[in-house]
């Protein structure tokens, strides 16, 4: 072994400095494990703790988010399906009211129709009745003036029947 150490001394290496070292470092090791890695594990802890909350926090901003879109996707899916049904509710009403409009026109125009109608066929049965009488006095008076003598008034009524039967065929 005093080879060995006489090499050792050789090289300018000494066991009771290297020791003294090892303990040092021993010593230097555990102070900055108390006092510097803790602090530092701990604070390393700490972040990614907050890293991990912020992280949490913003899927749940993120899922809240995507939760107020399909809200308001519903929203405004329900308030176009209103306008959709208050526009054909709207024409659907219009075209009732022009459908009563057309046929309360349509019954009047028929009931004026009708009306015009009847007066017409009223009218003309009074003219042809004036017509018939008048064209029967002038029968009388024209077969009075061609054959020349006086009708009786049987006479008269039997010719003027006879004219309206004519006029009637």
């Amino acid at each position: 072994m005093d080879k060995e150490m006489k090499i050792v001394e050789e090289f300018g290496i000494n066991p009771i400095l290297i020791a003294a070292n090892i303990v040092n470092f021993t010593i230097l090791l555990l102070v900055l494990k108390k006092f510097l890695y803790q602090p530092v594990l701990k604070m390393l802890d700490e972040r990614k703790a907050k890293i991990k909350k912020s992280l949490k926090q913003a899927e749940e901003i993120e899922d809240r988010l995507a939760k107020t879109a399909q809200e308001q996707e519903a929203i405004l899916k329900k308030a176009n399906e209103e306008a959709i049904k208050l526009v054909v509710d709207a024409s659907r009403e219009a075209k009732e009211m022009l459908e009563k409009t057309r046929a309360e026109s349509k019954a009047t125009a028929e009931a004026m129709l009708t009306k015009t109608e009847e007066l017409l066929s009223s009218e003309k049965e009074r003219m042809m009745h004036s017509l018939k009488g008048d064209l029967a006095a002038l029968m009388v008076e024209t077969m009075t003036k061609v054959t020349g003598k006086v009708l009786t008034s049987s006479d008269q009524k039997r010719l003027m029947t006879e004219a309206k039967k004519e006029l009637q065929a």
